[in-house]
Protein backbone atom coordinates (compact mmCIF):
# COMPACT_ATOMS: atom_id res chain seq x y z
CA UNK A 1 0.00 0.00 0.00
CA UNK A 2 1.54 3.27 -1.08
CA UNK A 3 1.71 6.05 1.48
CA UNK A 4 0.32 9.39 0.46
CA UNK A 5 1.62 12.62 1.90
CA UNK A 6 -0.79 15.40 2.78
CA UNK A 7 -0.17 18.79 1.26
CA UNK A 8 -0.87 21.43 3.90
CA UNK A 9 -0.74 25.17 3.62
CA UNK A 10 0.26 27.29 6.57
CA UNK A 11 -1.79 30.19 7.79
CA UNK A 12 -0.52 33.40 6.12
CA UNK A 13 0.15 35.08 9.48
CA UNK A 14 1.96 32.12 11.04
CA UNK A 15 5.40 31.30 9.65
CA UNK A 16 6.08 27.68 8.81
CA UNK A 17 8.98 25.78 10.46
CA UNK A 18 11.42 27.02 7.82
CA UNK A 19 10.41 30.64 8.46
CA UNK A 20 8.87 31.20 5.02
CA UNK A 21 5.51 32.89 5.35
CA UNK A 22 2.71 31.10 3.57
CA UNK A 23 4.92 28.28 2.27
CA UNK A 24 3.49 24.82 1.81
CA UNK A 25 5.09 21.65 3.09
CA UNK A 26 4.28 17.96 3.32
CA UNK A 27 3.35 15.90 6.33
CA UNK A 28 3.30 12.16 6.40
CA UNK A 29 -0.06 10.80 7.65
CA UNK A 30 1.64 8.05 9.65
CA UNK A 31 0.44 8.01 13.23
CA UNK A 32 1.63 5.59 15.85
CA UNK A 33 -0.44 5.45 19.00
CA UNK A 34 1.55 5.85 22.24
CA UNK A 35 1.07 2.16 23.11
CA UNK A 36 2.35 0.90 19.75
CA UNK A 37 5.77 -0.13 21.04
CA UNK A 38 6.18 -3.06 23.41
CA UNK A 39 7.79 -0.84 26.05
CA UNK A 40 4.95 1.69 25.99
CA UNK A 41 2.38 -1.10 25.99
CA UNK A 42 3.99 -2.54 29.13
CA UNK A 43 3.82 0.91 30.75
CA UNK A 44 0.14 1.18 29.81
CA UNK A 45 -0.53 -2.22 31.40
CA UNK A 46 1.21 -1.02 34.57
CA UNK A 47 -1.15 1.97 34.69
CA UNK A 48 -4.13 -0.39 34.53
CA UNK A 49 -2.97 -2.58 37.40
CA UNK A 50 -2.47 -1.76 41.05
CA UNK A 51 -4.30 -0.97 44.25
CA UNK A 52 -6.55 1.92 45.23
CA UNK A 53 -6.78 2.50 48.99
CA UNK A 54 -9.84 4.35 50.31
CA UNK A 55 -10.61 5.49 53.83
CA UNK A 56 -14.31 5.03 54.55
CA UNK A 57 -16.86 4.82 57.31
CA UNK A 58 -19.14 1.78 57.39
CA UNK A 59 -22.37 3.05 58.93
CA UNK A 60 -24.91 1.20 61.02
CA UNK A 61 -26.87 0.47 57.84
CA UNK A 62 -23.87 -1.29 56.31
CA UNK A 63 -23.36 1.33 53.61
CA UNK A 64 -19.91 2.85 53.09
CA UNK A 65 -19.16 6.55 52.89
CA UNK A 66 -15.75 7.29 51.38
CA UNK A 67 -13.93 9.96 53.39
CA UNK A 68 -10.69 10.23 51.45
CA UNK A 69 -8.48 8.55 48.90
CA UNK A 70 -5.33 7.25 50.60
CA UNK A 71 -3.67 5.83 47.46
CA UNK A 72 -5.11 6.90 44.08
CA UNK A 73 -4.58 5.46 40.61
CA UNK A 74 -4.81 7.03 37.16
CA UNK A 75 -7.00 6.14 34.18
CA UNK A 76 -10.27 6.53 36.11
CA UNK A 77 -9.56 3.58 38.40
CA UNK A 78 -9.91 5.65 41.59
CA UNK A 79 -13.38 6.79 40.52
CA UNK A 80 -14.32 3.21 39.63
CA UNK A 81 -13.21 2.03 43.06
CA UNK A 82 -15.27 4.73 44.80
CA UNK A 83 -18.33 3.84 42.71
CA UNK A 84 -17.91 0.16 43.56
CA UNK A 85 -17.52 0.77 47.31
CA UNK A 86 -20.66 2.89 47.43
CA UNK A 87 -22.67 0.01 45.93
CA UNK A 88 -21.42 -2.61 48.39
CA UNK A 89 -23.37 -3.57 51.50
CA UNK A 90 -21.25 -4.44 54.54
CA UNK A 91 -22.18 -6.17 57.77
CA UNK A 92 -22.17 -3.41 60.41
CA UNK A 93 -19.73 -3.62 63.31
CA UNK A 94 -21.21 -4.50 66.69
CA UNK A 95 -20.12 -3.12 70.06
CA UNK A 96 -21.88 -4.12 73.27
CA UNK A 97 -24.65 -5.71 71.22
CA UNK A 98 -25.35 -2.56 69.20
CA UNK A 99 -24.50 -1.73 65.61
CA UNK A 100 -21.90 1.06 65.40
CA UNK A 101 -20.17 3.00 62.64
CA UNK A 102 -16.51 2.16 62.10
CA UNK A 103 -13.70 3.73 60.07
CA UNK A 104 -11.81 1.36 57.77
CA UNK A 105 -9.25 1.39 54.98
CA UNK A 106 -10.45 -0.55 51.94
CA UNK A 107 -8.06 -1.81 49.28
CA UNK A 108 -9.40 -2.36 45.77
CA UNK A 109 -7.06 -4.36 43.52
CA UNK A 110 -7.09 -3.93 39.75
CA UNK A 111 -5.46 -6.79 37.84
CA UNK A 112 -5.51 -7.83 34.21
CA UNK A 113 -5.93 -11.52 33.45
CA UNK A 114 -2.75 -13.43 32.69
CA UNK A 115 -2.26 -14.76 29.17
CA UNK A 116 -2.51 -18.53 28.93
Amino acid sequence: MAERALKLRTHPRIPDPQGIRGASYELSPNYLPPWSSAKNFALLLDLLQGTVVLQAIIGTTGMAKVLKVVKPMDMGLTESAIDAIQQWKFKPAIRNGKEVAVAVNIEINFNLPKKK
